[in-house]
């Protein structure tokens, strides 16, 4: 077994500094590694390292900090795959592990190191009234799934944004804080909410004129041109009259706004930097044609459904995910943040606490919470795989050793994760030695579903597989031939076909031992679920 993490640096900002739960997790570190470098930061913000290799540098390092906003939130996966709606616990962020393959290493441009966070405990506020922040949020979507003609797969950017909004003001000032308050929230907002779901509502489509204008305005005042400084001036009416379209002002005022610029944009259709902006003046008429806001009489409909659907959604079981941001076991043993967790949890028996790991080091929860409504996904590979593009995770006895632990321990529900395939030589062989070997080690007790799916990754985190494992293959379009996406999914796949294929087969070896299992699809595409004869869950 591989040694645990110890890092080679601890950068402690002053939101942290001098906290006991600070000194404690020093102290844990100092013993770990007697001669790690402690930098106490004069700023929360901590600025990029400037050195050649960063995600070297930032997998070696732990900041701790507090964290200033919510910690639970709505988590959406771009794209268009099968995914129900997840609701994400930030406990910490970023992993110490180096999938080559890992999404996170996406992000690095925006959240740059692993925190810890040393404020978990504010998170007690959020838990009182999660439960019903969750049924307001799935009684909307299922309202806007009963209008809708269109099936949804998943949650919609634009719930996403609504959802998030939801949370975050309830957070600064509770208003939903319990089932009546829940309904009466719903209730008394319809109309807003459902139309801020609907992508050709008013407010949808003003906002994203707004929006692209304002984008045309910050580039368009870094002109020295003066004309384009004009124009650039000029745009502050349509933004103001888009911005008050909602509070009385017609459509054809907005229409009129938009074209008055226009008329001045194609006086000086010969500058090169105002064809963007042409460009979107030209679709904002078509974005005003299309707006269909929710009727009257369907708002009717809707509204005489609430209660059945607000009951409907308080049946549904409850889900937590602390781990979505990082593998927490893989700092287990440093910070307490999975363990106050489950601690607050207590509380919250009404919640499934939803784990993910590659990790085997679980024996301190399994231990102390042997009987907490847990599903732990565990993920499994072959050994070339794990050793070639999981560098920094466990082995695959290591990880199959955890779930036996699990097994014999505890009560916990396990998934078995398989995710990503990877078309290594003799893959088909590889992946059939692995699922005989699973079933026949760990076999089918507590399993309760099985998730399997491949390869995936957007056109930014290709560039960074580049930039940060110049020697790999993972990317060798030889080697791993991919499609690029196709409008509406966002991510360069394997072929359908190659997926299917993969698929059927590891699925008709699991059920060589059981047919009991659940299986499903991982971030795949519904028709990958079609191409293999698998029911979209709804």
């Amino acid at each position: 077994m591989r040694p645990i993490y110890k890092p080679k640096r601890v950068i402690v900002t002053p939101s942290s500094n001098g906290k006991e739960y600070t000194k404690t997790l020093l102290h844990r570190i100092k013993k770990l590694n007697p001669s790690v470098e402690i930098i106490y930061s004069d700023d929360d913000q901590i600025q990029s390292p400037s050195v050649e290799n960063k995600l070297v540098y930032l997998k070696e390092t732990l900041v701790l900090t507090e964290r200033k906003g919510k910690f639970i939130s709505t988590f959406e996966s771009p794209g268009a795959i099968v995914e129900d709606m997840t609701t994400v616990v930030s406990l910490n962020w970023h992993c110490a592990m180096d999938c080559e393959y890992c999404y996170l290493n996406n992000s690095i441009s925006r959240v740059q190191w692993q925190y810890i966070y040393t404020n978990v405990d504010r998170i007690v506020g959020e838990l009182k009234v999660e439960k019903y922040v969750q049924w307001v949020l799935r009684t909307i979507w299922s309202l806007y799934n009963e209008y809708s003609s269109d099936v949804q797969t998943k949650i919609s950017s634009r719930f996403f944004s609504l959802a998030d909004t939801i949370r975050i003001k309830n957070f600064k000032q509770p208003i939903i804080k319990d089932k009546t308050s829940a309904l009466v929230y719903i209730n008394t907002r319809l109309e807003e909410l459902m139309n801020g779901i609907n992508p050709n509502s008013s407010t949808n489509s003003y906002k994203e004129i707004k929006n692209k204008l304002i984008a045309h305005q910050d580039e368009l005042l870094g002109s020295e041109n003066k004309t384009v400084l004009k124009i650039a001036e000029m745009l502050n009416t349509p933004i103001q009259v888009v911005s008050k379209a909602d509070n009385g002002i017609s459509m054809k005022t907005v229409q009129d706004s938009l074209d008055a610029l226009r008329k001045v944009v194609d006086q000086n259709s010969d500058l090169s930097q105002l064809q963007s902006l042409k460009k979107t003046l030209k679709n904002a008429k078509s974005i005003l044609e299309k707006i269909d806001d929710i009727s009257a009489e369907d708002m009717r409909d809707l509204r005489s459904k609430l209660a059945d659907h607000f009951k409907a959604s308080t049946q549904v079981t409850l889900t937590l995910l602390p781990m979505e941001y990082t593998d927490s076991f893989a700092i287990d043993h440093i910070d307490d943040n999975l363990l106050t967790f489950f601690k607050l949890m207590e509380k919250h028996p009404e919640f499934e606490i939803q784990l993910a790991t590659k990790y085997p080091h679980v024996e301190n929860l399994v231990e102390k919470y042997p009987h907490t409504n847990v599903r732990i996904s565990v993920n499994f590979n072959p050994p070339k795989v794990i050793e070639q593009y999981e560098r920094g995770t466990y082995s695959l006895e290591d990880r199959i050793k955890a779930v036996k632990l699990i097994q014999a321990k505890s009560n916990w529900r396990i998934r078995i994760l398989m995710e990503p395939i990877i078309l290594i030589d003799d893959y088909e062989q590889e992946y059939d030695a692995l699922v005989h070997k699973l079933m026949k080690e760990i076999g089918s007790k507590q399993i309760d579903s099985i998730c399997i799916g491949s390869m995936r990754m957007g056109p930014r985190l290709r560039s960074r597989i580049k930039q940060y494992f110049p020697n790999t293959d993972l990317i060798d379009e030889d080697k791993y031939p991919m499609d690029k996406p196709v409008f509406p999914d966002t991510k360069w796949r394997y072929k359908p076909e190659t997926r299917a294929d993969i698929y059927k087969k590891v699925i008709a070896i699991f059920g060589e031992y059981s047919m009991d299992h659940k299986v499903v699809l991982g971030a795949e595409t519904s028709s990958a679920w079609d191409d293999i004869g698998l029911v979209i869950p709804k």
